[in-house]
């Protein structure tokens, strides 16, 4: 005797009654994206030797996990120390963060006077090179001139700024 089992799903409080491909499809996609926000708080550690900077998920138990383990134990004032931390954020220092937004400030003026010294054509080569990212072999055939040419002309273009704003 073939078994006859129906299957539901609560959508909005109200029990529907569904096909079992339906109830599998569902439950399944909602699976999938339970498993999605586990991982998702899962700890990165960092990949094997020979690649820089990369992370990647763990893949262990996290209520046995090592790193989470470390992440949880005491931190030892002494132990930071010997690791080269000394309890000062340097992203604090307002003084000399103001100071070299204040540089940078006056680099940002003696370059735009710099630029405005230059020729209308000079001008014109350092915005599509270096404003709108076009290739020289682009900026020359728009110009009408050899590459070599266009070369040399942002290398005296170049040289003529940094004249102007060191």
């Amino acid at each position: 005797m073939a078994e006859n089992k129906e299957f539901y799903l609560v959508i909005k409080g109200e029990k529907i009654i569904v096909s079992e491909e339906v109830y599998r499809a569902y439950k399944s996609s909602d699976r999938a994206e339970r498993k999605r926000k586990q991982r998702m708080w899962r700890c990165r550690i960092k990949r094997e030797k020979g690649i820089n900077n990369q992370w990647k998920r763990c893949q262990g138990n996290c209520e046995e996990c090592q790193f989470k383990q470390q992440k949880m134990s005491d931190v030892s004032l002494d132990a930071l120390k010997e690791e080269g931390f000394d309890g000062v954020d340097e992203s604090l220092d307002v003084e000399a963060n103001f100071i070299a937004r204040e540089e940078r400030k006056e680099m940002y003026q003696k370059l735009k006077q710099a630029i405005s010294s230059l020729k209308p054509v000079q001008r014109e080569i350092i915005k599509m090179i270096y404003v709108e990212g076009k290739s020289q072999k682009e900026v020359a055939k728009e110009l009408g001139i050899a590459e070599s040419t266009l070369s040399e002309r942002v290398k005296l273009i170049i040289s003529k700024l940094q004249e102007k704003i060191l």
